[in-house]
């Protein structure tokens, strides 16, 4: 049995969804023991404690100034965490995301003499993004992790460039599906082709393009509907969306709202400029709904096999095509569905789960 502790720090988010979706898997794996600490009052605490997972729940803060302010606190949890980890002895600790504090608590994780595997999101800044001074730092601060667990291959290759003394240390798995939705009926033939698009907006993911193309079929004639949930400002768009007649909620989702919105429609396209790889698609093949993306970062990677489809480039025109045989002939987006479920096993947090605990303690 391999003993680890996974570390997240944040509160809100994908990293908080990732590691509840751990701890319900890993308590159902016998070859793992598994511990967590986490931030006190994160999304999804309650629902973590019901699983009876062995866990620390400890102080950070709650907004941007905190981190600031409270860096005294991160050497605090540092110290306890240097503790724990000597008295407890795990094969490795995982950090679940880079947290601002991260590079803070590496020494102690050092000092315990317990090797430090990070799973490594983002290799760079997304263009645009408001956080990228911070993710650059997390990111030197990950290069130095004993082990660097990758979700794509795009990703690894972005860490080859960066930092070839770092590939040695580098193991590639996958992002494993979200388990916000169940299966829901595949599309109506006759009925509009229901469009989803997913998550925070920001200039990066492309929502603009999606509105293009949706204009250009329906400027054809192609019955198609979109809907747009996720936080974030559509002020440029807003005139647009309701010419469209898009239903929107804009606004932080909550798991709820997550749900609601894969179980509300038949494909999601992931429009996106840039990226590395997309807790939003493994969202959608999780609840068996097959997706449109674009040709950048590790995006490909997840729509390949048969689950999804891949623009020609991240431009409207490209992703009015993808979107427009799926609209004309719904047989292509059952076919995608069979095969999302045909090939769930693999994606899955059961595989998932201990091939992280592999590649931390090797």
């Amino acid at each position: 049995m391999r003993r680890v502790v996974f570390l997240y720090l944040g509160r809100t988010g994908a990293g908080a969804r990732l590691a509840w979706e751990i701890a319900a898997s890993a308590k159902a794996d016998a070859s793992i023991e598994a511990r967590f600490v986490l931030a006190e009052g994160m999304e999804r605490a309650e629902e973590i404690r019901a699983l009876g997972a062995n866990t620390l729940f400890w102080p950070t803060f709650t907004n941007g100034l905190g981190a600031i302010a409270a860096v005294g606190r991160a050497h605090e949890i540092g110290a306890r965490l240097q503790a724990e980890l000597r008295a407890t002895q795990p094969c490795a600790v995982i950090e679940i995301m880079p947290h601002v504090w991260s590079p803070f608590l590496a020494p102690y994780i050092q000092r315990a003499g317990v090797p430090r595997a990070v799973i490594f999101h983002d290799a760079s800044p997304h263009p645009g993004d408001t956080t990228a001074l911070a993710t650059e730092w997390l990111v030197r601060s990950a290069l130095k992790a004993d082990r660097i667990i990758t979700m794509s291959g795009f990703v690894s290759d972005q860490i080859a460039k960066r930092s070839p003394r770092a590939r040695e240390r580098v193991r590639q798995l996958f992002h494993p599906d979200f388990s916000y939705a169940h299966a829901k009926a595949v599309a109506i033939e006759g009925a509009p082709l229901r469009i989803l698009f997913l998550g925070r907006i920001a200039a990066y993911k492309g929502l603009d393009l999606l509105v293009d193309a949706v204009e250009i079929l329906r400027g054809e004639g192609v019955d198609v509907r979109l809907s747009v949930f996720g936080s974030g400002s559509i002020n440029a768009m807003k005139h647009r969306l309701a010419a469209l007649d898009a239903r929107i909620v804009n606004q932080w989702l909550r798991d709820d709202d997550i749900a609601e919105a894969l179980s509300a429609n038949d494909i999601l396209v992931a429009p996106y400029r840039e990226a590395s790889q997309s807790g939003v698609v493994a969202a959608a093949l999780g609840a068996e709904l097959p997706v449109i993306v674009t040709p950048v970062g590790g995006l490909p990677e997840q729509a390949g096999g048969g689950v999804g489809v891949v623009a020609e480039s991240p431009s409207g025109p490209a992703i009015a095509r993808a979107i427009r045989p799926l609209a004309r002939d719904r047989a292509i987006v059952a076919a995608m569905a069979e095969r999302i479920r045909a090939t769930a096993s693999a994606r899955s947090m059961r595989v998932f789960l201990p091939q992280v605990a592999d590649a931390a303690c090797s």
